[in-house]
């Protein structure tokens, strides 16, 4: 794109002294920046005093300041010293300034350190010293200033060291240090006095004098025959003041090398005579006190380092048929792409004399060329032109005239040496009439010549192509282009290309996006055995820049392929050798090709049809993906010798990317807090409510044939604390979510978080990375979860989240509502051509609108139309610059296809895609309902009647400000729209010196339509806007439309598409309201448009829409089925809903409705559908709609039926009861699973969730391995070393090469940041779930061991059991797509109201509902009791059933589409018991606990002890509500663990029930049920006692169940009306190890917790008479 004209900058203006006497030597002056044209000032010089005139802006301002500079240019570490007078003039502005500064160079906004006399407000505010740095390209400088200090005149000095600038002012012989920015310039500075009067648009001008006026470098290097020469300087204010200093003098070299030169030197300056030839060096001096008696010395006095010297180049590598010239691209007219015309120029001049397209005016000019110089020195370039100009060596901008009409411009400075090629870039362009273009230049080393630059200095370069040297090349390297073969003949020094940085000569050009790159190295000669040379891909052109090199070296028996890979800048690369059998003698063809992240390295011999691979490598995910450089690169890895490489055939296929944002994006936090609509996503990994997880959504589809997908997502902040971070990124698919309800207990598709370990090879992890540090973009090639989303519903959810343990600050990255749109989450898709590509009729009759993605590096696009699908197909229109395209005069009615294609450097694109629409039959007008603007200078009038709407934008001056609000009462039916277009018509568009094109109007969507045009005023505003509204650039694009202003009385189109639609469907009231905003500032220019109250109706606000196509419907999960809704067709009679499971059909019909929404029932988990919509209107049909597709997900959470642990260290110890287990690598300590698989032969996926912590303080990183056991069905209670689950043999090894039996081997690289279980592992077992269950199997054992392969003493870890009383810490099988089958988990308990029993099953997905079928005695046939149950459960009552017989229930699953399951059975014997389960249980315990709660522990813990500390009881509560009339009532417990001293009492009685809870505020504790009282003891004869027994008498054994009669108690408690019964459990015989648990409410089986069992009199036999008296 053509950049250059956007906005004239006023020319650097060329030095001419008032009285016409010359400045000192090297002195230059020049205005810069922003100034007045019409008086740049003038500089004079006489007897030491420097008189300077100028104007400008203000120096503290971002990227406009000006002001007249005399300077020098100065290398390194140096200052400025001036006295300075102070300005007088009251006229002056408050930020005139008159003082000193060092500046990057002369361009605005540059980077400088300032310190000056500053006017102050006269009357209001003194003068001033002021200091400042701008310490960022164009930003606003940080400053200081000092009131009331200022002397006349004032000495400042300004010392610039390293980074850091240190601004002094000298008082009364003092100096002062007032402000030190930290400012990170270059080398090559200006360094001077200026002037500014912080105006550059009104007089005066400031005229101030300087006297004293000094630019030096701190420590001056230069080259002599004898060596380098070095001096500095000694006056320094950090010097201390009466002591005497020597000096050391230290180099450093571009070798490496570090050296001290010399110490205790008492002058201060030193030759090097050790300078080798061809090494950068760069020299620091440091000054170091002579000790005084008694005194203890200031510190060492860093005096400053120079610039970079070396001895000059070797020219040997210069060859004398060196072309002369430019290579120049033209272009006509000046905004033009591609080039029109492209030619070699063998003198500058000629461009301004060229003809373009016939013409002489209106074309521009990019020339392209190297330079060489003969003589080392700093060179100032001055130019000549009509009209502008701008001169760019290396990559930087030395020159900027880039304005209409003839001027002088100046360069800044820039150090070239002798021999080196740089490469420089001209852009000129022509207006209109008079033509000139010269170019000339002037040494500092002979400051009075100043002459044409010889065209011979130049040699042209073919666009894109530049080379230069790079690194420690000891001679000169060159590159010469035969234009007329194509052929390139590097010339070349430099290293072997396996150090950490490169040398050589590099020949390249830029590149975007997916690409392969060819050439042919023809021969290699030269010195040097190890020369090399061969095509490089890089991040940028420093030495020791990330890059993927592809090189040959010749050898006796051929050529060997070696690949060097340096993943992070400054590193050493890896490199891979391979011998080929191309002998040197003839070429060797060379590729590298680009696939997102990826690139491959491949060659070929001349005449080889096949490419071999020699290898492939991964861009590090910090690298700048898709931008970057490609080409040729030769060395002779020899000193002392050069090579010289032929190349040819080069070649550069691209393949640009296009840009995806998210539709949903956010990050949830341990706060449960809605997070949507934040500008940022952040990441953290801590315990608790402040851990952090991104979310991003993207819609994917159509995107299957994508080349790469890279997503690219940039760090606004992140924690130095660790200053390593690593982060993962998982892909999942058709997790249906809103980022505005999305929660950490409300997650995308309900998955589990946090997440924190999976395996590398986990099929959900895209890949990791290590954090980069702020400001700095992170990228992960997502390519493959790209295209799985593409080939199913299109959804792709990424998760982000982070490994390291963060004690500072989260990780911000820029969210899709970032006001900054490079901040924002992107996708970046390339595509061999334009992706999504659509066609809308309308709304003109005979029109169809074509829109696209827009294309990176796209120059142009062409549009190909056909009448039919296979064509053929021709342009049309001609190239278009937008990504869109109105095709207009088509047969209305009639179908057209379109197909796009892009223009880029490399040439036209594939096209895309056909796809089709129907040309417009017509549009449908719809006016305005009310319209207003509102007025800050009025703003409590209405001004509902004005016949036009203005609008201006002025932030600070509201009452400048002006916007304008339109109201569509009436757009139902119009969320179908095809294409809807506002129309509004400007009255006025002129004012100042802007153009109409340079104002941007937007058009937004406002948030409510409670508004009338009668009451509206600034002061009283539509709802939900404060004028002045600021301007809206982070609102989606469907709430926002922007366009440039048009003349006045043109109509202004804007596609509100979006936004009608999008209104239709959210706004109730099916109103739309449109607020007209401006984004400028430019207050001088007015603009408006006609209202509703013109008389010419066509001028007033309208819609123009047409109705064609049925939009698509949205369709949802509804858990079980597909919700399927639509917006109403305006006109419609009904709707024609239609399916498919592929979306070129068949389609079959649903359902034709007249609702607007429809349950397909019929739908199947897992399964991927798509829909069609027609509308039915009284005329006929509407086109149907475009498929959209959708696949039900659900998530089942099943959790073990046993976990256990073996432990190697002590082997006989039992597990099963824990609420955490073991797990270490040595002594072996495995912890196993047992799941029930049996029903999941066709789950779709399986994952294991554990948590697992590690919390040694001295925890080592350790691989947790996942692996599956056919174990069969085991009892965690009998388990433990010595007897492991059956089948098993401890301890487990492992190797480097995954065990068969292995699923995963996850690496947890951090410890539990809290130690409170916050670490999880999650592995993919879904191919061992699906053969276990596929073989028969009923269960299931998978389990966890250490790795053999990576172990540490320290690696000790905490595994959460199920028996762990938080239920989201427990271990879990993740399940979906589980399929449709019988349910399970089926149970019949009998009920007391009975007779009769009450069933349990598991939910099926997909099931509507379910049939219950019983088999009882006598008949002992199957009767259907139920077929429309909904729920999974049910009650089957009957006084038919029999006394102790069997009876057989089956339940089936009934899908929507009818479709009816295998039936569950289960058995049960109708008995006289019943079970009912308690209502809570507790244990509490004594001393420093005593104010503890145990509610909600999964087991209930007794122990007796001396030590109150360690006594704990138990309490049960019974309930007495809705019992029948029982005989006998039995309490049920089941005993968990037992310690090894059995031989004490237990007592079970009956207590009062103090109404405790087991979670709320009254939570159970020793203090609040037993008073705070000591351990409990009872009497022999007590009443309330139930039973007492001795523990060893009883004989129980671990997970034996223990029964108590408490029919007496309960009675009683009923007969009283008590609600509840309480028990007391305790021991007594206080003694150790004497202490046992029982499972209790919370248990994780039923089977476990506590149950009363109820005898009921028996039921009566049917037939049985019963006389009732």
């Amino acid at each position: 794109m053509f950049t250059k004209c956007l906005a004239p900058v006023v020319a650097v203006a060329l030095a001419m002294s008032a009285s016409g006497q010359a400045l000192p030597d090297e002195w230059i002056d020049a205005a810069f920046g922003t100034y007045q044209t019409n008086n740049p000032g003038w500089s004079s010089y006489a007897e030491g005093t420097f008189t300077i005139a100028g104007s400008g802006n203000d120096m503290y301002g971002a990227a406009n300041d000006g002001a007249r500079f005399v300077f020098k240019p100065v290398h390194g570490d140096c200052d400025v010293y001036a006295v300075v007078a102070q300005p007088t003039d009251a006229a002056l502005s408050r930020n005139a300034r008159a003082g000193v500064m060092i500046r990057e160079h002369n361009g605005r906004g540059s980077r400088n350190a300032v310190i000056a006399h500053m006017r102050g407000t006269l009357g209001t505010e003194p003068d001033r010293i002021s200091a400042s740095g701008r310490l960022t390209l164009n930003a606003t400088s940080t400053s200081s200033s000092r009131n009331n200090v200022a002397s006349d005149p004032q000495a400042f000095r300004l010392i610039r060291q390293g980074n850091v600038c240190r601004c002094y002012y000298n008082s009364n012989g003092v100096w002062t240090l007032l402000l030190s920015p930290t400012v990170a310039m270059g080398e090559n500075l200006n360094a001077g006095v200026f002037v500014t009067s912080g105006n550059a648009s009104a007089a005066p001008v400031l005229t101030n004098t300087f006297t004293q006026v000094t630019a030096r470098p701190l420590v001056a290097a230069q080259t002599t025959p004898t060596g380098n020469e070095i001096s500095w300087v000694t006056d320094l204010p950090t010097l201390a003041a009466g002591w005497e200093y020597t000096y050391n003098l230290s180099r450093a070299g571009s070798d490496g090398s570090d050296t001290l030169l010399a110490s205790g030197l008492t002058t201060a300056s030193f030759t090097d005579e050790t300078a080798e030839t061809g090494i950068w060096y760069r020299y620091t001096a440091t000054a170091v006190p002579v000790p005084q008696e008694g005194l203890t010395p200031p510190a060492n006095v860093t005096l400053g380092s120079s610039t970079t010297i070396r001895t000059p180049y070797s020219t040997t590598n210069l060859v004398a048929s060196r072309p002369q010239g430019w290579y120049a691209n033209y272009y006509s007219p000046t905004g033009a792409i591609p080039p029109v015309l492209s030619r070699v120029e063998s003198h500058l001049t000629n461009a301004a004399a060229a003809t373009v397209a016939g013409s002489t005016v209106n074309y521009r000019a990019e020339l392209f060329a190297s330079l060489v110089v003969d003589t080392t020195d700093t060179y100032t370039f001055f130019s000549d032109s009509d009209d502008g100009v701008c001169l760019t060596v290396g990559d930087t901008e030395i020159l900027n005239n880039w304005y209409g009409g003839r001027s002088l411009a100046q360069s800044g400075p820039v150090r070239l040496e002798a021999g080196r090629a740089y490469p420089v870039r001209l852009d000129y362009f022509q207006n209109t009439t008079d033509r000139a273009l010269t170019l000339h230049w002037r040494r500092v080393g002979a400051p009075e010549v100043t002459e044409e630059v010889p065209a011979d200095v130049f040699a042209p370069v073919p666009y894109p192509w530049r080379h230069e040297d790079i690194g420690d090349t000891k001679l000169n390297g060159n590159a010469l282009f035969d234009l007329a073969t194509g052929s390139i003949t590097i010339l070349a020094n430099g290293n072997t290309l396996t150090d950490a940085a490169d040398a050589g000569h590099l020949v390249t050009r830029d590149v975007t996006g997916d690409f392969s790159f060819t050439a042919r190295l023809d021969s290699l000669n030269g010195a040097g055995t190890e020369r090399r040379a061969g095509v490089s891909f890089r991040t940028d052109r420093t030495p020791g820049s990330s890059s993927v090199t592809l090189f040959a070296t010749p050898g006796p028996d051929g050529y060997t392929v070696g690949l060097a890979t340096r993943a992070t800048t400054g590193t050493t690369p890896q490199v891979v050798t391979t011998p080929t059998s191309v002998v040197p003698d003839e070429p060797i063809w060379l590729r590298l090709t680009c696939a997102g992240l990826t690139v491959t390295a491949s060659y070929r011999a001349e005449g080889d049809s096949t490419w071999t691979t020699a290898g492939t490598t991964t861009l590090p995910n910090t690298a700048p993906a898709l931008t970057g450089l490609i080409g040729m690169l030769a060395t002779s890895a020899d000193e002392t010798g050069s090579v010289e490489a032929i190349f040819s055939g080069a070649d550069l296929k691209t393949t640009p990317s296009f840009t995806l944002l998210p539709t949903h994006d956010t990050y949830l936090r341990g706060d449960n807090t809605n997070y949507g609509t934040d500008s940022t996503l952040i990441l953290k990994r801590v315990s608790g409510s402040d851990a952090r997880e991104a979310f991003l959504r993207f819609n994917v589809a159509g995107a299957g044939n994508v080349r790469s997908a890279v997503l690219r997502l940039y760090v606004q902040s992140r924690s130095t604390t660790p200053p390593t971070q690593d982060v993962v990124l998982r892909a999942l698919h058709d997790l249906e979510w809103n980022e505005t309800e999305v929660t950490w207990t409300n997650t995308p598709g309900g998955l589990r978080i946090p997440t924190v370990f999976v395996a590398d090879n986990d099929p959900t992890v895209v890949g990791s990375a290590t954090l980069p540090q702020s400001g700095e973009f992170l990228y992960f090639d997502v390519s493959d979860a790209v295209r799985t989303a593409a080939a199913g519903t299109g959804d792709l959810t990424l998760n982000l989240f982070s490994l390291t343990v963060v004690t500072g600050n989260p990780a911000n990255f820029g969210s899709k509502e970032n006001a900054v749109a490079a901040y924002r989450p992107t996708l970046l898709l390339s595509s061999d051509a334009p992706y999504g590509v659509t066609a809308e009729g309308g709304p003109d009759t005979g029109a169809i609108t074509v829109i696209w993605q827009a294309y990176n590096d796209a120059q142009a696009y062409r549009v190909y139309r056909a009448p039919a699908a296979e064509g053929p197909f021709t342009p049309v229109g001609g190239d278009v610059t937008e990504s869109r395209f109105k095709d207009t005069g088509l047969t209305a009615g009639q179908r057209y296809w379109y197909r796009v294609a892009a223009i880029t450097p490399q040439g036209e694109t594939d096209a895309s895609p056909a796809v089709w629409a129907d040309a417009s039959t017509g549009g449908v007008t719809l006016y305005a309902s009310e319209d207003t603007y509102i007025h800050g200078d009025n703003p409590d009038s209405n001004l509902a009647a004005a016949t036009a709407l203005t609008i201006k934008y002025n932030a600070s001056n509201r009452g400048y400000h002006r916007e304008a609000y339109l109201l569509f009462n009436d757009i139902a039916g119009l969320g179908h729209v095809e294409r809807a277009v506002l129309r509004v018509t400007t009255s006025q568009a002129s004012g100042g010196d802007a153009q109409p094109s340079q104002i941007t109007v937007q058009f937004v969507r406002m948030p409510s339509n409670d508004w009338s045009a009668n009451t509206v005023t600034f002061n009283n505003p539509p709802p939900g806007y404060a004028p002045p509204t600021p301007r809206v650039y982070g609102l989606p694009e469907s709430d926002r439309v922007s366009a440039l202003a048009q003349p006045a009385n043109t109509v202004m189109e804007v596609d509100v598409t979006e936004m009608v639609r999008k209104a239709a469907r959210v706004n109730a009231d099916q109103k739309l309201s449109i607020g007209i905003l401006r984004l400028d500032d430019i207050g001088g220019f007015n603009f408006a448009i006609h209202s509703l109250d013109q008389t010419t109706a066509s001028r007033r606000p309208h819609l123009f829409y047409t109705l064609g196509r049925t939009q698509p419907p949205e369709v949802s999960d509804a858990k079980g089925y597909v919700e399927v809704r639509w917006l109403p067709y305006r006109g419609a009679t009904s709707y024609v809903l239609r399916r498919a499971v592929a979306p070129e059909g068949p389609y079959t019909i649903l359902t034709t409705t007249t609702d607007t929404s429809f349950k397909d029932l019929t739908a199947e988990m897992d399964r991927l559908y798509y829909y069609t919509l027609t509308a039915v209107l009284p005329s006929g049909t509407a086109e149907s709609s475009r498929p959209v597709a959708i696949r039900m997900h659900a998530v089942e959470e099943r959790y073990p039926e046993a976990d256990t642990a073996i432990d190697e260290n002590t082997k006989t110890t039992y597990y099963g009861a824990n609420a955490t287990l073991p797990l270490k690598r040595s002594p072996a300590r495995e912890v196993f699973f047992k799941f029930r698989v049996d029903d999941l032969a066709s789950v779709a996926n399986a994952r294991l969730r554990v948590n697992v912590s590690a919390q040694d303080g001295a925890y080592s990183p350790v691989n947790v391995i996942v692996r599956q056991g056919d174990f069969g069905d085991w009892n965690e209670d009998t388990i433990n070393y010595n007897n492991p689950p059956p089948g098993h043999t401890p301890p487990s090894r492992s190797t480097a090469v995954p065990g068969a039996n292995e699923l995963a081997r996850i690496y947890c690289a951090y410890k539990d940041p809290s130690n409170k279980y916050d670490n999880w592992i999650e592995a993919d077992v879904t191919e061992a779930v699906r053969q276990a269950a596929a073989d028969g199997k009923r269960y299931l054992t998978l389990f966890l061991t250490g790795d053999d392969t990576l172990q540490h003493s320290a690696g000790y870890m905490h595994v959460v059991s199920r028996e762990n009383s938080s239920e989201l810490k427990r271990p879990v099988l993740l399940l979906s797509g589980c399929g449709f089958g019988a349910p399970q988990g089926l149970r019949a308990d009998p009920v007391a109201e009975g007779p009769g029993f009450t069933l349990h099953w598991r939910p099926v997905a997909g099931a509507v509902r379910y049939i219950v079928t019983r088999t009882a005695p006598p008949a002992n046939e199957p009767v259907t009791v139920a077929e429309d149950v909904t729920d999974t459960t049910f009650t089957d009552i009957d006084a038919a059933f029999w006394n102790d017989r069997n009876y057989t229930y089956t339940v089936r699953a009934v899908h929507a589409d009818g479709t009816i399951s295998e039936a569950a059975s289960v058995t049960q014997p109708l008995t006289r018991t019943f079970t009912r389960s308690i209502l809570a249980d507790t244990f509490v315990r004594g001393g420093s606990y005593a104010d503890d709660s145990y509610a909600m522990n999964p087991l209930v813990e007794i122990k007796s002890d001396n030590d109150i500390n360690f006594q704990r009881e138990a309490f049960l509560r019974v309930g007495t509500d809705n019992l029948p009339d029982f005989v006998q009532a039995t309490l049920r417990v089941r005993l968990k663990s037992q310690n090894t001293n059995l031989d004490y009492d237990v007592v079970i009685r009956e207590t009062t029930d103090p109404g405790w809870t087991e979670s709320g505020d009254a939570t159970p504790t020793w203090n609040s049920i037993l008073g705070g009282s000591g351990a409990s003891s009872v009497q022999p004869d007590d009443p309330s006692v139930i039973a007492r027994f001795n523990m060893l008498n009883a004989g129980y054994l671990t997970g034996d169940y223990m029964f108590f009669d408490i029919t007496r108690h309960l009675k009683a408690a009923q007969e009283r009306g008590a609600a509840t019964l309480m028990l007391h459990i305790f021991g007594i015989d206080r003694g150790a190890q004497n202490n046992f648990t029982l499972h209790s409410i919370q248990a994780a089986s039923l089977d476990d917790a506590p149950q009363v069992i109820f005898m009921v009199a028996r039921y009566p036999t049917p037939g049985t008479i019963l006389q009732l008296r």
